[in-house]
């Protein structure tokens, strides 16, 4: 996992990253499934800010439309 600041992502300071609660909502799973998931490498490289994990919101969309196509 990446770690990286706040400052040093622009997009940390917008809705362009989600938290897990936000990930499993949008897949409507739980959120230890999103941790599974992210630990057995079946979602996107989550980042790391300050101690917090996201997932950009642009990667998890594409994982959305490529399991509805």
């Amino acid at each position: 996992m990446s770690q990286f600041t706040s400052s040093e992502i622009p997009e940390a300071r917008g809705k362009n990253l989600m938290t897990v609660r936000e990930v499993a909502g949008e897949l409507n799973v739980g959120v230890s499934t999103i941790w599974r998931w992210a630990k057995n490498g079946d979602l996107p490289q989550p980042i790391k800010i300050c101690g917090s994990t996201r997932w950009r919101r642009a990667d998890i969309e594409t994982l959305i439309a490529i399991a509805a196509a």
